[in-house]
C-alpha cells in the first residue's frame, strides 16, 4: 500500500505539472521530504494529507487507489465524488469549491460545465427524494391528512411528468384511482391536473365537465377549467369560471389572481387586470398577508403603465 502511496505522490504531481521545489514550498517543508514520501521512505503527517490532496485536486482516498487521476481541479474531482454518492454533505462541498472559482471570476468553459452538471446531478437526486417521501405519503390514508396527502399527489404528478411517464404511467394511475374512488373530489382534481401537465386539453375538458357535474361546488374544477378555455381562446368563458370560483372562494383568491392574469395577458383589458389586482390586494392586507398583498400592488403598478 506505501508503494501506491508513493507512487501517486509522484504520478499526481507530475500530472498536475508542479515540481518537487514547487511543492515543498506551497506544503512549508524541505525537498527531500517531499522526496522521501515519493520514493517510499516516509509518509506525510495524516494532518497533512488534505493539503496535499487540494494541491493535487484529488481526494485523500485518492492516494491509495492504484488508478488514481488528477482532476482538472479540486472543484471538479468534488463534483465527481458527489455523482457517485448523491450525498448532501458532498454537494456542499463541491458547491463551496465552485463558488470560490466564481468568485475570482476565472472559470473555464469546463469548470462552467462542471458547475451546471454539478447541480443538475443535484435536481436530479432531489427529484428522486422528493418522489421516494410522496409515495411514502400516498402509501398512507388520506383522511389523516387531506391537504398533506393530495398536495403530495400533486407535486407527484409534476415530477413524474417532467420525468417522461406522463402518457405511458401517469394518466393511467390516475384513472384508477378515480375509478377507486369516484366520490372523491380531489381524486377528480388529480386527475385533470395530470391531464393538463399532459396537454390532453380534448380529454381534460371532458372529464372536468363531468367532474363539475359531480361537484358543483368545487371551486377548484372551475379554475381548472378556465385554464382550458384559455388553451382555446374562450378568454370570456375563462372568466366566468374564474368569477364562480370566486363566489365558492375554495382557493384562498387564487381565483382572483387568474382572473388579473387573464386580463392582463390573454384579454389586454388592462384597466379591469389592474382593479383585479387592487381588489386581491385589499383582500391580502385585511388578512393581515403584507407579503402577499405587495406582489399584488406590484403586479397593479406594473400592469397600470399598460393603461392608455
Amino acid at each position: 500500500m506505501s508503494n501506491v502511496f508513493a507512487e501517486n505522490l509522484r504520478k499526481l504531481r507530475l500530472s498536475k505539472k508542479l515540481t518537487q521545489e514547487q511543492v515543498a514550498e506551497h506544503l512549508g517543508v524541505t525537498v527531500q521530504t517531499v522526496s522521501r514520501w515519493e520514493c517510499g521512505n516516509a509518509l506525510p503527517d495524516v494532518l497533512r494529507l488534505p493539503e496535499i490532496a487540494k494541491l493535487y485536486c484529488v481526494t485523500v482516498d485518492d492516494f491509495y487507489k492504484s488508478n488514481s487521476i488528477a482532476y482538472a481541479n479540486y472543484a471538479e474531482r468534488l463534483l465527481s465524488v458527489y455523482e457517485k454518492t448523491g450525498l448532501p454533505e458532498d454537494f456542499l462541498a463541491a458547491e463551496i469549491e465552485f463558488q470560490k472559482m466564481i468568485k475570482l471570476e476565472n472559470m473555464t468553459m469546463r469548470d462552467m460545465y462542471n458547475y451546471a452538471n454539478l447541480n443538475d446531478q443535484m435536481y436530479i437526486n432531489s427529484q428522486r427524494k422528493a418522489l421516494d417521501w410522496y409515495d411514502k405519503i400516498l402509501a398512507r390514508d388520506h383522511t389523516e391528512d387531506p391537504l398533506s396527502y393530495y398536495k403530495a399527489l400533486d407535486f407527484k404528478i409534476r415530477i413524474s411528468h417532467e420525468s417522461g411517464d406522463g402518457y405511458e404511467k401517469l394518466i393511467p394511475y390516475l384513472k384508477k384511482r378515480v375509478e377507486r374512488d369516484r366520490n372523491n373530489p380531489n381524486e377528480w382534481q388529480s386527475l385533470c391536473e395530470g391531464l393538463y401537465y399532459c396537454e390532453r386539453y380534448e380529454e381534460l375538458d371532458e372529464t372536468l365537465r363531468e367532474a363539475i357535474k359531480l361537484f358543483p361546488n368545487n371551486g377548484t374544477l372551475y379554475i381548472q377549467l378556465a385554464s382550458v378555455h384559455e388553451h382555446y381562446g374562450r378568454y370570456d368563458e375563462a372568466i366566468k369560471c374564474y368569477e364562480n370560483a370566486e363566489k365558492l372562494d375554495t382557493e384562498k383568491h387564487n381565483e382572483i389572481f387568474c382572473k388579473a392574469v387573464s386580463y392582463d395577458i390573454y384579454m389586454g383589458e388592462y384597466e379591469k387586470s389592474y382593479n383585479t389586482w387592487l381588489e386581491l390586494a385589499k383582500l391580502y392586507k385585511n388578512e393581515g398577508l403584507d407579503v402577499d398583498a405587495e406582489m399584488a400592488m406590484r403586479e397593479a403598478e406594473a400592469v397600470k403603465t399598460k393603461i392608455r
